[in-house]
């Protein structure tokens, strides 16, 4: 055995290693794509969940829930894509619209008249 070669030892780790390697990569597929009805279906409601999430806090838009109508009758009609698209555009509204109630939570304060602390109690 030459000195400067690996041992037996040594290449079995190697090529037990290299091996579980390429068998841990092959099996490593990515998921499939939902089916587009599923997706679509999925998306819906998200939107559906948002958009009463607004209702809730008293800041639904009207055109969510002509998007969420909209949505459903083109899954309903078996086109996905666009009832994908109506969907996303719907709780895109609702997650503006229950930012607009975070947002209003604190603004209304001011919009307050001001009054100038020297001036409380004038007679």
């Amino acid at each position: 055995m030459n000195k400067n070669s690996p041992s037996p030892k040594f290449k079995a780790i190697a090529l037990l290693s290299a091996g579980l390697l390429t068998a841990a990569c092959s099996e490593q597929n990515p998921a499939p794509a939902p089916e587009p009805a599923t997706e679509a279906r999925q998306a819906i409601e998200q939107a559906r969940e948002q958009y009463e999430a607004s209702k809730t806090a008293g800041h639904a838009w009207s055109k969510t829930g002509k998007l969420l109508t909209g949505a459903t009758e083109a899954l309903e009609a078996g086109k996905f894509p666009q009832a994908l698209s109506l969907a996303q555009q719907a709780e895109t509204l609702a997650d503006a619209s229950l930012a607009q109630a975070k947002a209003e939570q604190e603004a209304w304060r001011d919009r307050l008249p001001k009054t100038p602390a020297h001036k409380k109690d004038e007679k």
